[in-house]
């Protein structure tokens, strides 16, 4: 598995337990609502950034530094 694909699936697997915590919350105190609605009404339906390559190399690089990664 190439690292992108490794990446793509965690952030799934993040996306998904944050949900079902949101669904546990829901259904123990906001049934009168519906789940969708619940989760509209907490912002948990965030737009995801539409950066382009480029943006997120810069980005990466910049994280990089942070950490001075490849440096002995």
């Amino acid at each position: 598995m190439d690292f992108l694909t490794g990446t793509e699936l965690l952030n799934k697997a993040y996306e998904k337990e944050a949900d079902d915590k949101l669904y546990f919350r829901w259904i123990a105190k906001y049934d009168y609502l519906s789940f969708d609605d619940f989760k509209i009404q907490l912002g948990s339906n965030k737009t995801k950034d539409n950066k382009s390559e480029e943006e997120i190399l810069e980005d990466v690089s910049e994280i990089l530094k942070t950490f001075k990664w490849g440096e002995e």
